[in-house]
């Protein structure tokens, strides 16, 4: 239902953008290292015409810009949360960075109010109602997949000065015009009928509430607009393929009057202008808006530009000024963001100039080889990217029907990406739309040289060569689903461990397949899903990392040369309470933590993870970031222990976010605690600690990569952020910032 929590979806589309970090060019060692960043591209927090001033907010500030000149009128340092800035018809609320929570004059940036709210606490969610200056806020106790299902609003006058608390599990996203009544919606489920939505309304100047009608959510999205004061809804439906259609019904009773005529058959938003008898819709792919006469049904204007996507319609990205002019905002693919007169067939004005920033698509994809991969949605098909870390150039690039694909693994020169599409897996060539492989079922793995890929095929894992498109080797799954698994430098052999062995495929001629056994077969298992089995660079060793030991194989002759214990104990990663007749046993946790701050005999073996260094003369293995213990290859024999000093202690939801993330030679690790802990830059062939940090860039981190020359690059909620070991570094055209 389109109440105000599916209004806050559609917010988090519009996102964050993702921006980027210059590159630089390669390292020398024993020097301080300096940090460099680019903040994302700031997000379009709101405008007021009337005013002449829009608003961009950035990971750190939250910046008033004169609509002219482009000037900055004022500045407000926020919170880097997912509480984003919502703006109103003339004022903009924000949390600053002490976590109070502010709402302000738009043209001035001036506090007018603030919410000290010592029962509610810091909302989940707030959002302006209609082209109003009342604030909703919402306090979420409990939430699904479809997003909040038990939850408590305050809608706040727009002095502050009072505040409705609305029923439970109600919310509003509409206001009338006149700014008397609200619509409260409410949808609950039902054990074995459809999920029933109830509306009521509430009356701003005396607080009653009143019942109004039910409706069936499946089908009716719920109330879009407030046609005028008391007597007509504007409803909105989704019909077959996901088009949007729009009816006018009776606010008291939900009767329907009539249905409304649509320019086109898939929309993607409405807003209504009673009193000036307009519509305004925007098409499905939001490369289009459309002004049309609510009297005539005649369309007034038409307002499209290749190349720009118009925001989603809220509060914020729409506007009209006192003289009745439509004013909306559209980004181009690289986020750049322009100023449209909807109902003038004048030219967008530009408001922000991305090019000096990276466009979204970053997103939660890990980086590989040293690149990233970048994703540009298309109105029909999507660009895929790979660009490089050091210096953003383009390596490669690949044309992707639709925009429904996930798993995208790349070869080691970016020339083949294998990704899946509709539980099929398929691998591109560079350049070319048409795949090179197609196969049903998900992928697995991709070797460095993109000419074999693992697909997992129902309770199978299957080996193919890319070329030929047919399997060469098949392994069961039935009994244990995953296949963990890792490939020579060369690409020549694969290894994966299936339940109780280790299966090492050579990837050429008959496509021999050797097992590896572990000494003690109790001992083996808990293998790593990343970075659980790594080859020397020669290919002729494997290591397995599991529980608390390590396991040195020849590949040759299949015997398992070492067995690596790990006497270190730690807490577990996560908190889970044993439950004794159904009951869970909570505290018993807490004990547990307790107890092992006095001795380690009551912590566990940790979950290793493991690499070979430079030539795999040596290697290390990591125990949850926590310790990285160096080995001799040959003896078995131990070397050093390196501990990265991060605190065992546990965050709100109950996890250690101890990591250390190891270079692929395995000489460097940067070690770091999303949430508190200091961060280190070490050398682990030499056990040396380069540099140790404590600042933001460590919070909120998505991906990491560690370079072989020691580079660190984060990709967080600031943006993307290169630590260099380098003092003078080769300024690329658009660095923003460098910090030491």
């Amino acid at each position: 239902m389109k109440t105000f929590q599916t209004s806050f979806v559609r917010l988090v589309l519009l996102g964050w953008v993702c921006s980027v970090l210059p590159g630089f060019a390669s390292v020398s060692h024993g020097t301080d290292p300096s940090w460099t960043e680019v903040e994302r591209v700031p997000h379009f927090a709101g405008m007021n015409m009337d005013a002449g001033v829009y608003m961009l907010a950035g990971a750190r500030s939250l910046v008033g810009y004169d609509v002219q000149s482009h000037a900055e009128r004022w500045s407000v340092k926020i919170k880097n949360t997912t509480l984003y800035p919502s703006s109103g018809h003339t004022l903009v609320a924000a949390q600053k960075q002490d976590g109070t929570l502010v709402v302000m004059r738009m043209d001035t940036g001036e506090e007018v109010w603030r919410h000290q709210n010592r029962i509610y606490g810091v909302p989940n969610y707030m959002e302006f109602i209609s082209d109003t200056d009342w604030l909703q806020l919402m306090f979420v106790h409990e939430r699904d997949d479809r997003g909040p299902v038990r939850f408590t609003c305050l809608l706040y006058a727009p002095d502050g000065n009072s505040y409705f608390r609305l029923p439970e599990d109600h919310s509003t996203n509409v206001i009338a015009p006149d700014e008397k009544t609200a619509f409260l919606t409410c949808v609950k489920k039902q054990k074995e009928t459809l999920d029933l939505a109830k509306v009521s309304s509430l009356a701003l100047d005396t607080g009653t509430i009143t019942p109004r009608f039910e409706f069936d959510s499946k089908d009716c999205l719920g109330i879009t607009e407030v046609l005028d004061s008391d007597e007509s809804l504007v409803m909105e439906y989704r019909q077959k393929e996901e088009e949007l259609v729009y009816s006018l019904v009776n606010a008291q009773t939900g009767a329907p009057i009539h249905p409304m005529v649509l320019p086109e058959k898939k929309l993607s938003g409405l807003r209504v202008y009673p009193d000036q008898n307009r519509l305004l819709f925007m098409s499905d792919k939001r490369d289009t808006l459309w002004v049309q006469d609510s009297t005539t049904g005649e369309i007034t204007h038409t307002r499209q530009k290749e190349g720009h996507r118009f925001l989603i319609f809220f509060s914020c990205s729409v506007n009209t000024d006192a003289e009745g002019r439509l004013w909306a905002i559209s980004a181009e693919l690289n986020n750049s963001l322009w100023l449209w007169q909807v109902d003038a067939d004048t030219e967008p004005r530009l408001l922000l100039d991305a090019g000096s920033y990276l466009p979204s698509g970053i997103g939660g994809l890990p980086f590989y080889y040293g690149h990233f991969l970048q994703y540009v949605p298309g109105a029909d098909d999507s660009l895929l990217m790979a660009k490089r870390l050091d210096d953003l150039t383009i390596t490669s690039q690949w044309t992707l029907p639709g925009t429904r694909w996930t798993h995208p693994i790349p070869s080691e020169s970016m020339g083949r990406v294998l990704l899946s599409i509709d539980v099929h897996s398929k691998v591109f060539e560079s350049g070319q739309p048409t795949p090179v492989l197609e196969l049903e079922g998900e992928p697995l793995a991709f070797s460095p040289d993109g000419r074999h890929a693992l697909i997992k095929q129902q309770n199978k894992a299957i080996v193919v060569p890319v070329d030929t498109g047919i399997f060469v080797s098949k392994f069961s799954l039935e009994d244990y689903g995953l296949a963990c698994p890792a490939f020579s430098q060369d690409s020549r052999l694969m290894a994966m461990y299936i339940q109780s062995s280790i299966k090492v495929v050579r990837l050429e001629g008959d496509y021999l397949v050797t097992d590896l056994y572990f000494p003690n077969e109790k001992e083996g298992g808990h293998i790593a899903w990343q970075n659980g089995l790594c080859f020397t660079p020669d290919g002729k060793k494997l290591l397995a990392a599991g529980l608390g030991r390590a396991w040195l194989f020849d590949v040759e002759t299949g015997a398992c040369l070492h067995t690596l214990v790990e006497n270190a104990r730690f807490l577990p990663y996560g908190s889970h309470a044993p439950s004794v007749l159904g009951i869970e046993m909570s505290f018993l946790t807490t004990v547990e933590d307790f107890a092992a701050g006095f001795s380690d005999r009551f912590k566990r073996p940790p979950y290793l993870e493991c690499s070979f260094i430079l030539d795999g003369s040596k290697l290390v293995t990591n125990a949850q970031g926590n310790l990285l213990h160096v080995w001799d290859t040959v003896t078995g024999q131990s070397v050093r222990t390196i501990s990265t000093e991060l605190p065992e202690v546990r965050n709100e939801e109950g996890y250690i976010f101890n990591r250390a993330v190891l270079s692929p030679n395995g000489a460097f690790a940067f070690a770091f605690n999303d949430d508190q802990g200091i961060a280190s830059l070490l050398d682990v062939t030499t056990g040396r600690t380069i540099r140790q940090y404590k600042d933001d860039r460590t919070k909120g981190v998505y991906q990491v990569y560690v370079a072989d020359d020691g580079e660190v690059y984060l990709y967080n909620t600031i943006g993307l952020c290169r630590l260099s070991l380098k003092r003078q570094m080769n300024r690329f055209p658009n660095v923003i910032s460098s910090t030491n």
